[in-house]
């Protein structure tokens, strides 16, 4: 509703969500009670500096309406972005240049996936800067792929990913949430049976022979039924 001066140059500097801009999954879509504001009311500015979305983007491709991001990484789910400056250059109305100049941080964020001995391996992580006592100097987020957890596999990892503040697992007991039918009495099962379904309920998998074998073992130690 502004009243504008249509012969000068106009620049707007808004921390908004514009609709059309894609978020990192960090960012709120609503400032201050607003939200999805729409690109067209930005029309007769000549330049529309936007602040809130944390990834570097012109919105409806429109480089006169852009988000300059943030300088740095401020979650994990940015790992993948290139953090920039946006410098503008305004000459005589309606000449315009916009240039993007790349940042580059102290230390990086990385996100890594793969069983704990390849992430151990030192072939597998030399490329990353590293400092002179030999830790990884940059900020980390690994999934393990183990099917078994890795017993103190946090404090393990830190002994070479200096900087890891993130640690998940991608696996069967992971991608999807068991369901056990109870069809009989559980008085009727033997104990290898109920820790079998118990197994498969936390894990998604039912045990190896070699557990089985184990279990066996150490039931019948115990004595009682165990098959």
């Amino acid at each position: 509703q502004l009243q504008l001066a249509q012969d000068e140059r106009n620049v707007l500097v808004a921390h908004q969500f514009v609709t059309g801009a894609v978020t990192a999954g960090s960012e709120a879509v609503n400032v201050g009670g607003l939200d999805n504001i729409g690109a067209e009311v930005f029309a007769a500015f000549d330049y529309v500096a936007l602040g809130h979305i944390h990834n570097p983007q012109n919105v409806g491709g429109n480089e006169r309406i852009r988000y300059c991001g943030t300088p740095l990484k401020y979650s994990f789910s940015e790992w993948q972005q290139q953090k920039s400056v946006t410098l503008v250059e305004l000459a005589e109305k309606g000449n315009m240049k916009v240039t993007q100049l790349p940042l580059t941080p102290l230390r990086e964020v990385r996100y890594l996936k793969d069983t704990f001995e390849n992430l151990m391996a030192r072939p597998n992580y030399a490329m990353f800067p590293m400092d002179e006592n030999g830790f990884l100097q940059d900020f980390y987020y690994l999934t393990l792929t183990d099917e078994n957890d890795v017993t103190n596999a946090m404090q393990r990892l830190q002994t070479v990913y200096k900087n890891l503040l993130q640690l998940d697992y991608d696996n069967k007991r992971t991608q999807a949430n068991a369901e056990l039918e109870i069809t009989e009495d559980l008085a009727e099962k033997t104990p290898l049976e109920l820790i079998d379904d118990f197994y498969r309920l936390q894990n998604n998998q039912e045990l190896s022979e070699e557990q089985k074998q184990y279990l066996t073992n150490l039931l019948s130690e115990m004595g009682g039924d165990v098959l």
